[in-house]
């Protein structure tokens, strides 16, 4: 049997197939390889202030945090952060670190130093394993209460993660005084950071600090949603911002 060779130039055809395959090797090479992780759902903060009182004791916020099992809400953050991901940038192989050790939640505020991150040895095994270069981490952020009930600022103290911002006003006389509910407001107080795992230096980050109020009469349940829109939508935007800068 003979063998035929080609001679000369290759047909046009593959010399454009050979082409469009170097362009897609060295496309999936430069993409940007992201690991995402979410820290903020472990607990839910309450956070209760009176207004009108002439107690000044009694105008202060009070906190109280209820502990979340399974820490359900990172869930939400992490599908917004794959849907803004491949929106801005539908290139990137993004990935998705689970876990709710409690210990990552204790104390993550602390990895950050400046612009640099100090990351505990079980999160740099889990990052390993996804042979990313870049880490889109999500963290509480802690801040001043802006909350406003569309004619003054109500808000006061401070406040961090997610949760119900609720406010009372003390009206009446003396013995008759009543607290009268004025409004609630869902908040999402978070960082992004978008962290070269290289280095180990924030490269970029977004801070957000989001509130939404609403009436005294709405339910827990339609709050808790509110908050779950919130989160959604920032968390969007800061992909955004922490991708495409």
């Amino acid at each position: 049997m003979r063998r035929r060779w080609w001679g000369g130039a290759l047909p046009a055809c593959l010399v454009a197939s050979r082409a469009s395959a170097l362009a897609a090797d060295e496309a999936a090479s430069s993409a940007r390889r992201c690991v995402a992780k979410s820290l903020v759902s472990d607990k839910l903060s309450l956070v209760e202030k009176l207004g009108g009182s002439s107690d000044p004791t009694q105008n202060r916020p009070h906190t109280s945090e209820l502990p979340l099992a399974g820490c359900p809400h990172d869930l939400v953050a992490l599908k917004a952060i794959a849907a803004s991901s491949a929106a801005v940038d539908p290139s990137a192989r993004i990935s998705f670190l689970a876990g709710t050790e409690p210990e990552f939640y204790a104390d993550h505020q602390a990895w950050f130093e400046g612009d640099s991150v100090i990351r505990p040895q079980r999160l740099r095994k889990a990052i390993a394993a996804e042979t990313a270069d870049r880490l889109m981490l999500l963290t509480k952020w802690r801040g001043d209460a802006v909350i406003s009930d569309d004619k003054t600022s109500v808000g006061s103290g401070k406040l961090s993660g997610l949760g119900l911002y609720r406010y009372a006003r003390r009206e009446g006389l003396s013995q008759g005084q009543t607290d009268v509910h004025v409004l609630s407001a869902p908040f999402v107080y978070t960082r992004l950071s978008l962290i070269d795992l290289a280095t180990s230096k924030v490269i970029r980050s977004k801070i957000v600090q989001d509130a939404r109020p609403y009436p005294a009469t709405a339910t827990t349940e339609q709050q808790i949603a509110g908050m779950l829109e919130l989160l959604t939508a920032s968390t969007e935007a800061a992909v955004a911002t922490v991708l495409g800068g």
